[in-house]
């Protein structure tokens, strides 16, 4: 039973989410994505398009080639080379573009994850902002849910039967391994 409550939860996550392949055309699905993968690092183009790589920002097509190099126009900066091989040409964030990074980021691993947070905190410090600012105009920023079912799903998500399936699922895997000593475990 958790474990298709816990798909129900990614289906529902994938359908309403803001950021999924079924609410954003392609065009801004590949800048998301590829503002994601900039957050971590600066990037070389070959990083960032190899149709090989798991995850690629984009495909292999030509028009799929157009598609990324007008993302990386759009939020990004370019730097050259150093023409000595002591560093290649890289692809930048843009300052701008920090507010449209999800540190949680479903392709993220672990250590990415961690890495990217600890650039949004440099980028706050380098503009005298605070985290708190961030996440405030990142939620300004958000878009709202889909008309369609913005209403429905509202009522969904506060109706008591809901609410109570979930704190008893809650309290189920809370109280389920007990420990060594016959006590109950508290669930951390």
């Amino acid at each position: 039973f958790v474990q298709k409550l816990q798909s129900l939860t990614l289906f529902l996550y994938q359908l309403l989410s803001a950021h999924s392949p079924l609410s954003l055309e392609f065009r801004q699905l590949v800048a998301h994505t590829t503002r994601q993968f900039l957050s971590i690092g600066p990037r070389s183009h070959s990083s960032l398009w190899d149709p090989r790589l798991e995850r690629s920002t984009a495909t292999a097509t030509a028009k799929d080639q157009q598609v990324l190099e007008a993302a990386l126009r759009e939020i990004s900066d370019f730097s050259e080379a150093d023409g000595a091989g002591h560093s290649s040409a890289k692809y930048h964030l843009k300052h701008d573009q920090w507010i449209g990074v999800d540190p949680y980021f479903h392709l993220f691993s672990w250590g990415e994850q961690q890495k990217v947070e600890e650039n949004i905190l440099n980028s706050l410090k380098g503009s005298n902002k605070t985290m708190l600012d961030w996440l405030d105009e990142s939620a300004r920023q958000r878009p709202q849910p889909f008309e369609v079912y913005r209403a429905s799903f509202h009522a969904f998500g506060v109706c008591g039967l809901l609410q109570a399936v979930c704190w008893m699922i809650l309290a189920r895997l809370a109280f389920k391994y007990p420990r060594d000593n016959g006590s109950v475990a508290d669930g951390r």
